[in-house]
C-alpha cells in the first residue's frame, strides 16, 4: 500500500468513527499570558526533568521548578482567565457549590495537570494557605445561578482571587498536584471542549 492510499485510508476510518483528521479543525481560546506562562514553566522543566541523567540532578530541577513556578502563581485578582470544568458539585454541609477548572494551555504528564478550585483538597487546606474569606460559591447568589448550569467540560472564562500558600514551602508541599486554591468572582461559559492556547 502506498503512502497516498494509506492516508486516504485512514482519512476515510476517521470520518467513519466521527473522530478529528486534525486538531487544526478543533476550535481554541487564547488564556492571558501570565496564565500561559504557569503552563510553559511545567513544559520547560518536565523536558529538563526528563533528560536529567540521574536523581541528583533531577532532584535539582524539580526543586527550581517549584521555586519558579510558586513565585508565579498570582497574588490577588486576576481576570479573563480561561479554564475547562473538570468536576463540579454541591456536596458540602450548606450545599454551596464547589468548582474545580483545569487552566492548563499544554498537556502536562504529572497528575493533576495545572488546575484551580474553590475547595480544599489536593494537598491545599487550612494550614497551607493565608486566612482567607469563604471561597465556595453561596447558595442563592448570582454566580450560584451561572455555576450551577455548568456541566463537565464546558469552557469559561472567570474572574476571582487566588488564594496565597501560607509560605513558599506550603507551596513546594503541594506541588506535585499544581493545584491552586481561588474565590471565584466571575463566570462565564464560554463553549464547550476548547482547547486552550
Amino acid at each position: 500500500m502506498n503512502l497516498v492510499t494509506m492516508i486516504i485510508t485512514a482519512t476515510a476510518v476517521l470520518t467513519v468513527f466521527g473522530a478529528q483528521p486534525s486538531r487544526a479543525q478543533t476550535k481554541s481560546v487564547k488564556v492571558p499570558a501570565q496564565q500561559r506562562e504557569l503552563s510553559n514553566i511545567h513544559s520547560r522543566y518536565e523536558l529538563l526533568e526528563l533528560g536529567a541523567p540521574n536523581t541528583i540532578q533531577r532532584d535539582r530541577i524539580e526543586a527550581q521548578h517549584y521555586k519558579e513556578f510558586c513565585a508565579k502563581i498570582p497574588s490577588g485578582n486576576v481576570s479573563g482567565w480561561i479554564g475547562e470544568v473538570e468536576q463540579i458539585d454541591n456536596g458540602t454541609p450548606d450545599k454551596g457549590i464547589q468548582l474545580w477548572l483545569s487552566v492548563a494551555t499544554l498537556f502536562l504528564n504529572r497528575p493533576g495537570g495545572l488546575s484551580l478550585g474553590n475547595f480544599y483538597g489536593y494537598g491545599v487546606d487550612r494550614e497551607t494557605t493565608q486566612p482567607h474569606e469563604p471561597t465556595l460559591i453561596p447558595v442563592g447568589s448570582p454566580l450560584y445561578e451561572i455555576a450551577a448550569n455548568l456541566t463537565v467540560g464546558d469552557t469559561v472564562r472567570f474572574s476571582g482571587t487566588f488564594i496565597p500558600y501560607a509560605s513558599p514551602e506550603a507551596c513546594y508541599r503541594t506541588f506535585m498536584t499544581y493545584f491552586s486554591l481561588v474565590r471565584f468572582t466571575s463566570i462565564q461559559r464560554i463553549g464547550w471542549g476548547l482547547v486552550l492556547q
